[in-house]
């Protein structure tokens, strides 16, 4: 009987087998930085539109939200970009 065990097997970490995953070739497993990026922007650029584009009805809250929410994502894409920049230059 062992007394140390290596951990359980969902730990261990191995790298890809560009023969056994052949879509690591063209990026399947990686991230999309670009792509998120473009998408979160739009995204922020909609919902502001939204605002002073849309019917406007008795209440304000709808526009308090769509801001709020384009606020919201526009910060973490900004710190996305910050961590990104750091990350490449170490």
């Amino acid at each position: 009987m062992p007394t140390s065990s290596p951990g359980p097997a969902w730990h261990v970490v191995r790298p890809m087998d560009v023969y056994e995953e052949p879509s690591t070739r063209w990026g399947w497993h990686g991230v999309f930085p670009r792509g998120t990026q473009l998408a979160g922007w739009g995204t922020v650029v909609v919902l502001l539109l939204m605002i002073f584009t849309l019917q406007r009805g008795t209440s304000d809250w709808p526009d308090v939200w769509m801001g709020g929410i384009a606020l919201v994502m526009a910060i973490l894409l900004i710190r996305d970009l910050v961590r990104r920049n750091r990350l490449n230059k170490l």
